[in-house]
């Protein structure tokens, strides 16, 4: 990235200088419908941030995800989607928190993105030494190149969790799935995030894409994904951005 890059993003449209980074508050309705709070939760968490950048994930999705990386303990995670650097940065941190607790000692998150000019501007300011522990790669999801050039980034890691959070669209679910879901061991999970985007009641805007639920039936239907199952059971929550979207290898 150039320093003309940096000059020509509004990184206040993804970083927060307050000391105090709250999410907006949520006012208790005790009489809405469930349909009705999660409309103003999907409000709510555009307003996240994480080590002062924003972060927008249901913090019970992140949940879920950090028991899933305790159960794993993977030595590397694909991150398919960066945005702005974020959830890379807080999937860092859990690994390395996990190294006190048996995990490896070397744990990498490789995360992937299409355009990675405000990840690296917020990732800097935020750890400058964020390089020893994650890899960004600016690629297609579609690029039939990319897993070879992901594979090249791994150091001989084989313990691979894999989440899949692009475009949310068929066409790059089905790239991440078909190009990605080697990666994960028996008993490794992969995660294709916003599966909301399918369900009619949950969409927030007419613009959101579709072919998330699409993408993940037709893999589950082919051979790669006839080694995997799908985990309703892990959307502990009720409240999640995922549906359908929890898949671990069973073989």
């Amino acid at each position: 990235m150039t320093d003309q890059d940096a000059v020509e993003l509004d990184t206040s449209l993804f970083m927060g200088d307050a000391q105090e980074l709250l999410a907006r508050p949520v006012e208790l309705v005790l009489d809405e419908s469930v349909v009705e709070f999660w409309r103003r939760r999907i409000h709510q968490h555009l307003t996240e941030y994480y080590a002062g950048i924003r972060l927008s994930k249901f913090p019970e999705d992140l949940r879920v995800v950090e028991q899933l990386l305790f159960a794993q303990r993977p030595d590397v995670v694909i991150e398919i989607g960066t945005q702005f650097g974020a959830s890379a940065l807080w999937i860092a941190d859990r690994l390395a928190s996990l190294t006190r607790y048996g995990g490896p000692a070397d744990p990498l998150v490789v995360t992937i993105d299409i355009d990675t000019r405000a990840a690296r501007v917020a990732l800097d300011r935020a750890d400058p030494a964020w390089r020893d522990r994650i890899v960004l790669i600016e690629s297609d999801v579609c690029s039939s190149a990319l897993p070879e050039l992901v594979k090249e980034h791994l150091g001989g890691r084989t313990n691979c969790m894999v989440i899949e959070d692009g475009a949310h669209t068929y066409e790059t679910t089905a790239a991440a799935l078909t190009g990605f879901s080697r990666f994960v061991p028996a008993g490794g999970y992969l995660v294709v995030e916003d599966g909301i985007v399918d369900v009619e009641a949950l969409r927030l805007l007419p613009d959101w894409p579709r072919g998330v639920h699409q993408a993940i039936a037709e893999f589950m239907a082919s051979p790669l994904g006839s080694e995997f199952v799908r985990r309703p059971d892990l959307e502990t929550y009720g409240l999640t951005s995922h549906p359908g979207g929890y898949l671990q290898r069973a073989r």
